[in-house]
């Protein structure tokens, strides 16, 4: 049974060639030859082998340009040469053009097989880093067509304007799950170059083990971070000169480490005013509080909130943003879908009215979860009203949320639902709902 490794032998000595295709005959792989010349080109060009094989003995004036339009037609051809000892010079002459390896003749046919099962490492690899990226990029348009029609367009350019400057600093603030950390996410795809190594770095503030887990962040410790604050380049522990360090509920930083933030960050502002460029890493702080507010009660260091002040983004809280509600379930759904290899299509409109009535304390993290949730369950291929609303226990919607978007209900609707929320508000006490709304227990009861 075959691999689907396309093994091409080549050469000036026919005789060399057939014997190593006599190697590689009890293998799984697709091996085949050509003549070493214009005709191996065409082979190439048809068949599109992996590995190519080139025997350059004995030497000929033309081998090494011959090798140099190979690479030509593909870099993903791994080119392996085969010469003896005394044409070793000539081999690493091939290397300088493009070939990838060399061996020694004669060859050990357990050589061969090691180097083969290297370059099949090495073409798996490739394709996971290509598939990586290529999602990667996917992510990040879905993305940007999120925010593009989204109420926070403006806040994100603004935020890609911050990290492009000189001094490459954002604080992102907001209510707890309002979408920071998506912001965090899509700047750093912004400010990363394309298919290079840019971490995505995470220092907890609140000294707690972090909640994210990903193989795209990377955690970084205290001792670490103090080595960065004190411009300690003969050890940087990040393995890589740029990326994004995330400074997560920054106003939990300790006091020492604002001290040193603070000068570290006035050392690179300076350095910014002049024809320097400044680190190579982009500082993006979160938090959930006012960081005014915490200033104000010497609850946060001053001057590193005067340096900081000017680079405050506000997430509002998702109730104050419903048009925002559908795009991000509908983006969700897509990605839970490929995450859980389901096809499910839509939200119906009932179910999507529902969404958008509801006044998500958990903002959204919590719609997230509810449409994770919802994938999960759905038995169809569209989600329906009872899918979301089994998700959404104990929680309330909000009458002023249906107001705000300009959508009605009738009277025995809104009654039914002023109840349930009265119900929700007393933790299910009949006795206390119909108190308050002025009916008997066995009023409330035949409503219910």
């Amino acid at each position: 049974m075959s691999t689907g490794l396309k093994i091409c032998l080549t050469g000036n000595n026919e005789s060399s060639v057939a014997s190593l295709k006599n190697i590689l005959s009890e293998t799984t792989y697709t091996v085949f030859t050509a003549p070493f010349g214009e005709e191996i080109l065409k082979k190439i060009h048809e068949k599109s082998p992996h590995i190519l094989f080139i025997d350059l003995t004995p030497p000929k004036a033309n081998n090494l340009k011959l090798i140099k339009r190979i690479k030509t037609l593909g870099e993903d051809i791994f080119l392996i040469l085969l010469v003896p000892f005394e044409l070793k010079n000539r081999a690493l002459e091939g290397i300088k053009l493009g070939a990838d390896n060399y061996l020694l003749k004669p060859v050990d046919p357990e050589e061969i097989k090691m180097v083969i099962e290297k370059v099949m490492c090495t073409i798996a690899l490739k394709e996971e880093i290509r598939k990586y990226h290529t999602q990667k990029l996917r992510d990040l348009k879905a993305m940007n067509d999120l925010v593009e029609n989204s109420q926070l367009k403006n806040i994100y350019k603004e935020a890609a304007a911050l990290i492009r400057n000189k001094k490459k600093v954002l604080v992102i603030a907001g209510e707890n799950g309002t979408g920071k950390e998506m912001m965090v996410k899509t700047m750093h795809s912004l400010s990363s170059e394309p298919y290079t190594y840019s971490p995505l770095l995470i220092f907890n503030c609140n000294g707690k083990a972090s909640n994210i887990s990903s193989h795209d962040y990377k955690l970084v410790n205290r001792n670490s971070l103090v080595k960065v604050l004190q411009n300690d380049e003969s050890n940087n522990p990040f393995d890589s000169p740029h990326g994004t360090l995330w400074f997560k509920d920054i106003t939990r930083l300790d006091d020492s480490l604002q001290v040193m933030l603070y000068t570290y960050l006035k050392h690179n502002r300076r350095r910014c005013k002049g024809k320097k460029s400044g680190n190579g890493f982009t500082f993006v702080f979160t938090s959930c509080d006012d960081l005014t507010r915490l200033m104000e009660k010497k609850k946060f260091h001053k001057g590193l909130y005067n340096l900081l002040k000017h680079t405050i983004l506000t997430i509002p809280p998702l109730r104050n943003r419903t048009q925002d509600i559908i795009p991000l379930s509908l983006y969700f759904l897509d990605l839970f879908n490929e995450e859980y290899n389901r096809e499910i299509e839509e939200i119906e409109p009932e179910a999507q009215k529902f969404l958008k009535s509801y006044s998500w304390p958990g903002n959204v993290s919590e719609l997230k979860n509810v449409i994770e949730h919802a994938v999960l369950t759905c038995k169809g291929n569209m989600l329906s009203h009872d899918n979301l609303e089994v998700n959404i226990t104990g929680r309330s919607i909000t009458i002023e949320a249906l107001l705000n978007q300009n959508e009605f209900l009738p009277l025995e609707d809104m009654e039914n639902l002023y109840i349930r929320t009265i119900l929700r508000k007393v933790k299910g006490n009949k006795s206390k709902a119909a108190k308050i709304l002025k009916i008997s227990r066995n009023t409330l009861k035949g409503k219910c």
